[in-house]
């Protein structure tokens, strides 16, 4: 386990670094209005490409590890051409939902057939990366799975440093425009998909392909629609603020709310690392009754997350105004209140461990998308309460209330009904009276 989530865990500090190092180059080559359009779009195919994958990685993480338990290769066939067809059909749905989302949110915006082509392209390529990592996490090649948060922004800090060449090193906010992001980093997104795509083949595991097509579809469609909604309220506790902000506030308080977020986001490395390395041990520990291997297994997971995440909160808490002027300019200093907000949010989540993860492969999808969706309900209330008057501060307020709603909850249902902790303080089991 450690072994694992070591490697894992530098996976992510890599893709976390290169993330950061893209929202900080996208940040300067843009005006912080600029940056603010491109964050609205971006945030608009995230939540197209949770529609496109539905609950897909986790299934098929789930499902790739089962099989793979009972050697029963024709059905991890079965499960990659289930995927591709849920793909095609669920893109289909978000093309055509995409232009009255708009509408619906009136959200003022320079919309384009070229930018929504480049919108829509981004979301299949996030889509098919993350759906291929689940595969490989499956298999248990995890730290090979987790490319998947290095290769996108890997492949995009390249395309802006060609940009930045290409334009001679000059100044580019007259130059760069939120246009030129959303076409290379749907580029980006498209190449790591085809990269983690060539490695899917390479350990694909060898046997005589027996379809079962239908056998376990049905099954496997009715496992995804819990998950598709927990997955959806996670990316809504992200792209819900962003989307009120572009509604109720100015476009430059979207941007520093995006700036603050991204910044805030690198105190989770620890819980997302821990958290893949553990799903697949979880799913088996899980599946063969071996309770007491699963509560230490999760305990474990909980110091690493907690060590691994307070000190970095307490940094961003005690130098956020100077981590924002060295990373992003004098411009975003602005933003310091709402990584303190956020970065403090990011501490509680760490604190609270696997929740999600856990109910997830243990077969109780629904319970953790009940939480995540009554989260989302605080967020909302909270978020029109606040957003008009403190702008991205209030947006951080919102989104903070509403992960600690859904991770509390989460908790209570693990704890007091399935006898499980995902924090440092082991649950008993219970008496025998």
């Amino acid at each position: 386990m450690f072994k694992s989530s070591f490697s894992v865990l530098l996976v992510n500090i890599l893709g976390m670094a290169l993330n950061l190092l893209m929202t900080v180059l996208l940040a300067q080559l843009m005006s912080v209005e600029e940056f603010g359009t491109y964050t609205t779009f971006f945030t608009m195919a995230s939540l197209l490409s949770i529609l496109i994958m539905t609950g897909l990685p986790s299934i098929v993480l789930r499902e790739t590890a089962y099989a793979l338990q009972e050697n029963n290769t024709p059905r991890i066939y079965d499960l990659l051409v289930f995927s591709l067809a849920a793909i095609c059909i669920m893109t289909l749905i978000a093309v055509l939902l995409l232009y009255p989302s708009l509408r619906l949110w009136s959200i003022e915006l320079p919309v384009t057939v070229s930018v929504l082509a480049f919108v829509v392209a981004l979301a299949i390529g996030i889509a098919f990366a993350e759906v291929i990592s689940g595969f490989l996490q499956g298999m248990d090649r995890v730290s090979l799975g987790r490319l998947v948060a290095v290769l996108r922004p890997l492949f995009l800090v390249l395309f802006l440093a060609a940009s930045a060449y290409a334009y001679g090193l000059s100044p580019l906010p007259d130059k760069y425009d939120y246009g030129d992001a959303l076409w290379q980093h749907a580029a980006a997104s498209i190449l790591a998909s085809m990269v983690l795509g060539y490695f899917l083949l390479m350990f694909f595991p060898k046997g005589q392909w027996q379809p079962w097509f239908g056998r376990d579809w049905w099954v496997w469609s009715k496992a995804i629609l819990p998950i598709f909604l927990e997955r959806l309220a996670i990316a809504l506790h992200t792209a819900l603020p962003v989307l009120m902000l572009a509604s109720l506030a100015a476009m430059n308080e979207t941007g520093l709310f995006r700036v603050a977020e991204r910044t805030a986001f690198f105190a989770s490395f620890g819980l997302t690392a821990v958290g893949m390395a553990a799903r697949p041990r979880i799913a088996r520990h899980f599946k063969n009754e071996q309770v007491q291997e699963l509560r230490k297994l999760l305990t474990d997971s909980a110091w690493i997350i907690l060590v691994s995440t307070l000190p970095i909160v307490a940094l961003m808490v005690v130098f956020s105004s100077s981590i924002l002027a060295l990373l992003f300019g004098p411009n975003y200093t602005a933003g310091a209140s709402i990584l303190i907000v956020l970065a403090v949010a990011q501490g509680l989540n760490a604190a609270t461990g696997l929740t999600s993860v856990t109910l997830i492969m243990t077969k109780n999808a629904w319970i953790a998308s009940a939480c995540q969706w009554v989260g989302i309900a605080v967020a909302f209330c909270t978020g029109l309460w606040l957003i008009p008057t403190l702008g991205g501060y209030g947006a951080a307020i919102a989104s903070s209330t509403g992960l600690v709603t859904a991770n509390v909850g989460m908790l209570v249902y693990l704890v007091r009904v399935l006898r499980l902790s995902t924090t440092v303080i082991p649950c008993a089991p219970r008496s025998a009276a």
